[in-house]
């Protein structure tokens, strides 16, 4: 680095050279000398600093492949890395695109990128595929967007040229679907692979997302809690932040703690005590991942080992693969069915809840497992959906009593009470009524006990629970829907002719 003069039509212009990764760049500094030397000390620091910039870049003459190559080295967030091999793989690899200048960059430069995009292919076992999803393409843009961005902020081009007509990127992917009661009893079944199925009972039993499966080691698992054991869910992967957590220093972070479903204490319990031994053959630590790599059991699984797991799980289960993701949206489905709380469903599986009482709500710890607890993936199991192809209907006959309709109304009268009892159950939320107010888990089913009743979901629009249940764990609304019975009497049932003509609950 120094400070040159050179004489130009009779009068003396000082330059100043600097050395950056390593090429030489020269900066016109005026005729005073000692100015010269202010622009040379404050390009040293800006060098030690690593925050240089060359002349070109500063005036709009640097390429897009060269301010790339300096966005992405000063680029810091979670995804840093990954998007910088995707923008360099995909658009970086069209030549024009890399040498176009960033001042002469138009919207309809980044149109036409769209389209070579979309053309690009590739071959998978001989078949030729799209190299790229339309999610994809959206996530490349949305980089480029932020690269230009950048540069318009350091004042390097007038605006940001990387605009788009409507809907010519398609964001939105395939809707996913849950999986059916039948679809998880199979996952959940002994014919998994041992490695497989302890991982499996997590995802669907808790609603996390894959990656914070991955991350859960056996000091997240709180046995003594009561009513139900607890999982902390504070980080995923290899102890990386949760989804929506400010990874800045002092930032927000939030932790959920995830009630742990009987069945589910079930089988972590076998997996602490033989299934993790019987598969990484030593015993498990309090610091050790629940669900490692097979090959490695101090490392934990990442986003593609867990998915070929997942797929692995589904051949061996005979089910039809939607994503690992969908377990996510199966525990809400099923979870939602069991209770109308869906706002303690939602302080399971979710950081963030924008709803303003909800920054008011200090959830209890028992409310969160009476919300949990009613979960089963059986209540499905006699369900035909309407939009399904429908049998073909048998023919209509007359009702007829049965053969013993005489004799059942001479001896075996049911009587009055009998009836208004029944009334009384059905009225109760189609669940059978508790035993002591004061436990609320007194008179639950034992896991794994199919109740006879099976829940409803919940009717109306998404508002319509929030007009009916109040987001206070002290005080949840109504526990039942008064419904009225009445009962006809009939020449054919002359033992009905007793009973009074309606029971109202």
């Amino acid at each position: 680095m120094a400070v040159v003069p050179r004489k130009i039509k009779n009068k003396l212009v000082f330059r100043v050279a600097i050395r950056w990764k390593g090429k030489q760049y020269w900066e016109t500094a005026g005729t005073d000398r000692r100015e010269a030397e202010r622009l040379e000390a404050r390009r040293k620091r800006e060098v030690k600093a690593g925050t240089y910039v060359p002349p070109e870049a500063r005036t709009g003459g640097i390429t897009i492949g060269a301010y790339a190559e300096r966005f992405f080295d000063r680029r810091n967030n979670r995804n840093a890395e990954s998007e910088r091999t995707q923008v360099e793989r995909h658009a970086l690899s069209i030549e024009w695109f890399n040498e176009l200048k960033m001042e002469d960059a138009r919207p309809l430069h980044f149109v036409q990128l769209v389209k070579e995009l979309r053309a690009k292919t590739r071959i998978e076992k001989e078949v030729t595929k799209r190299a790229l999803v339309e999610k994809s393409i959206a996530n490349i843009l949305g980089t480029i967007r932020t690269m230009f961005g950048d540069a318009q902020f350091n004042e390097i081009i007038p605006g940001n040229p990387c605009v788009l007509p409507r809907k010519t990127l398609k964001r939105r992917g395939k809707p996913r679907a849950p999986y059916t009661g039948a679809e998880v009893a199979a996952l959940l079944s002994e014919q998994i692979d041992v490695s497989r199925r302890a991982f499996i009972w997590v995802a669907f039993y808790t609603g996390m997302r894959e990656g914070e499966v991955c991350g859960r080691r056996w000091r997240d698992w709180i046995r003594d809690s009561r009513p139900l054991g607890a999982l902390l869910c504070t980080t995923q992967y290899n102890d990386q932040p949760l989804k929506g957590d400010d990874t800045e220093e002092g930032g927000d972070s939030r932790p959920r703690v995830i009630p742990v479903h009987p069945d589910l204490a079930k089988t972590l319990t076998w997996w602490w005590s033989k299934g993790w031994e019987l598969v990484h053959c030593r015993k498990p630590q309090a610091d050790d991942f629940m669900f490692p790599l097979r090959t490695n059991s101090s490392h934990n699984h990442t986003r593609s080992s867990a998915y070929k797991l997942w797929r692995k799980a589904c051949v061996e289960a005979g089910v039809t693969n939607h994503s690992l993701h969908s377990t996510r949206h199966t525990f809400i489905t099923f979870a939602r069915r069991g209770t109308p709380r869906t706002d303690a469903i939602e302080a399971i599986t979710h950081n963030k809840r924008g709803e303003m009482v909800d920054y008011y709500n200090h959830w209890g710890w028992t409310p969160l497992c009476e919300a949990l607890l009613p979960l089963s993936f059986e209540v499905d199991a006699g369900e035909v959906h309407p939009l399904a192809a429908a049998p073909t209907a048998p023919a209509k006959t007359a009702p007829q009593l049965p053969a013993d309709a005489s004799n059942e109304a001479t001896n075996g009268q049911p009587t009055h009470a009998t009836v208004a009892a029944t009334a009384t159950t059905e009225s109760a939320g189609c669940t059978a009524p508790r035993g002591d107010a004061s436990d609320p888990f007194a008179g639950a089913k034992p896991p794994g006990q199919r109740s006879e009743v099976l829940p409803q979901p919940l009717p109306g629009s998404s508002n319509y629970p929030k007009l009916l249940w109040r987001r206070r764990e002290l005080n949840p609304g109504p526990q039942g829907v008064q419904k009225a019975f009445v009962h006809v009497r009939s020449r054919s049932c002359p033992w009905a002719a007793g009973f009074a003509d309606s029971a109202t609950t």
